[in-house]
C-alpha cells in the first residue's frame, strides 16, 4: 500500500509533504508553482533552494544549467518566464519548469537532499519497467491501494 500511495504523490510531490518509511523522503517546503496551458509550473528557484540548500541560488543556477546541457539535456528549452508571487507579497517573474523538466533536473544537482529523490525516482523506474514486462502486477498494485 505505501507504494502505492508514494507512487500517487509522486506526481504531486511539488507543493506537498511526503513522509517515507525510514525517513528516505522528509517533509520539503512548498515551492511555488502556477497552472499554465493545462499543466503545473514550477519555481526552479524554489526547487534549487529546497534540494540543494544554496543561499545564493542566482549564482549556482548558471552553473546547474551549465551541468545539464554537458549531460544533453538543455534546461533552457523547458523554462518559461511566469507571475508567482514572491516571499514579499509582490508578484514576480519566475523561470518555471513542468514536472518532467523538474525530475530531470533534480537529476543533476548534486546534493544530499536530492539524492532521497533520484533513489526514488530509480525505484519508480524499476517498477515501471516491471510492470510492462508482467501487466498484472499494475492489477496487484491498484489492488493494495
Amino acid at each position: 500500500m505505501r507504494v502505492g500511495l508514494i507512487r500517487i504523490l509522486g506526481f504531486v510531490f511539488f507543493g506537498v509533504i511526503i513522509m517515507v518509511e525510514n525517513n528516505i523522503l522528509r517533509a520539503f517546503q512548498k515551492i511555488r508553482k502556477v497552472w499554465y496551458v493545462n499543466e503545473w509550473w514550477y519555481s526552479v528557484v524554489d526547487i534549487v533552494k529546497v534540494l540543494n540548500g544554496v543561499v545564493n541560488v542566482l549564482r549556482y543556477l548558471p552553473e546547474l544549467k551549465n551541468d545539464i546541457a554537458k549531460e544533453g539535456f538543455n534546461i533552457n528549452d523547458f523554462v518559461m518566464d511566469l507571475e508567482l508571487t514572491g516571499s514579499d507579497g509582490q508578484i514576480e517573474i519566475t523561470d518555471c519548469i513542468t514536472m518532467r523538466a523538474a525530475f530531470r533536473m533534480v537529476q543533476s544537482i548534486h546534493s544530499k537532499n536530492a539524492e532521497p529523490f533520484k533513489m526514488w525516482f530509480a525505484q519508480i523506474g524499476a517498477e515501471t519497467l516491471k510492470e510492462w514486462d508482467n501487466p498484472e502486477l499494475i492489477m496487484e498494485r491498484l489492488f493494495r491501494l
